[in-house]
């Protein structure tokens, strides 16, 4: 499912309409880990993103390619706009900061498929 936003002039029975569909997306999360604590030493040095230097990669077996990630940060994390992410790869997924800091990810969802939610 891609993203899809709510209009001006979409009435009600619209609104609804997409609103449950993006419950049922994420009801489909096949995979999800919990309260991961990232190290401050798994940041390394990354060229990928100018102004996120750092790179972390979570280890998360069930991960492929083909997933698409959803990281949920704390609310320190959020707001400090010092991260960014994430990416899938195989048994992983990769954000990225602009600072080595240790914390805790509430939440990370994995879900099927190549776009973009």
């Amino acid at each position: 499912m891609a993203w899809t936003n709510i209009a001006n002039g979409d009435n009600t029975g619209d609104i609804l309409n997409k609103i449950n569909g993006i419950g049922a997306y994420l009801a489909s999360a096949t995979e999800i880990i919990e309260n991961y604590q990232i190290p401050t030493s798994a940041w390394v040095n990354d060229s990928t993103y100018t102004d996120f230097p750092y790179k972390a990669d979570i280890p998360f077996s069930a991960c492929t390619p083909n997933h698409i990630p959803y990281v949920h940060f704390g609310i320190d994390q959020e707001i400090s706009g010092s991260y960014i992410g994430a990416t899938s790869g195989d048994g992983k997924v990769s954000i990225w900061s602009d600072k080595k800091e240790s914390f805790i990810i509430p939440y990370i969802l994995l879900f099927e498929g190549s776009d973009n939610i």
